[in-house]
């Protein structure tokens, strides 16, 4: 199978926005059916919060404004006929939190292109993303 891995992922935004990565062929970013969850635990916090969206892999519930998470998501490809492509990944924040992410997405053609999107009006202010194909 094929991965692509946006390693050494950092990012922090001007506002408190949720951070997805959404996938994209010939056509364009694709925005909608999505299967996306992410469970966050803070350092101290008896609860798990799990949160989703179909409109990308959610990677954050709210990313506070001058806050940078860290980590790696790695996609898979599932299923060549059908452009399926499934996720697992790990952020933490500063050492008191992590976050847990997984999801899928079947494309209408190819992969070609990946963003990271803030959604909650915030632009990217800090960080640095990479990509490997394998």
């Amino acid at each position: 199978s094929l991965k692509a891995t946006p390693s050494n992922f950092t990012t922090s935004t001007t506002g408190n926005d949720s951070v997805l990565i959404q996938l994209g062929d010939s056509e364009g970013l694709e925005t909608t059916n999505y299967t996306s969850s992410v469970a966050s635990l803070a350092n101290g916090d008896a609860n798990v919060n799990v949160s989703g969206s179909t409109s990308g892999i959610q990677l954050s519930q709210t990313l506070a404004a001058a806050n940078a998470y860290s980590g790696n998501v790695v996609f898979t490809l599932e299923d060549a006929d059908t452009n399926t492509w499934t996720c697992h990944g790990n952020l933490y924040y500063a050492s008191t939190s992590i976050n847990v992410i997984a999801g899928s997405k079947s494309l209408s053609g190819t992969l070609t292109t990946v963003a990271l999107v803030a959604v909650g009006g915030g632009t990217f202010d800090a960080g640095s993303a990479s990509i490997l194909y394998e």
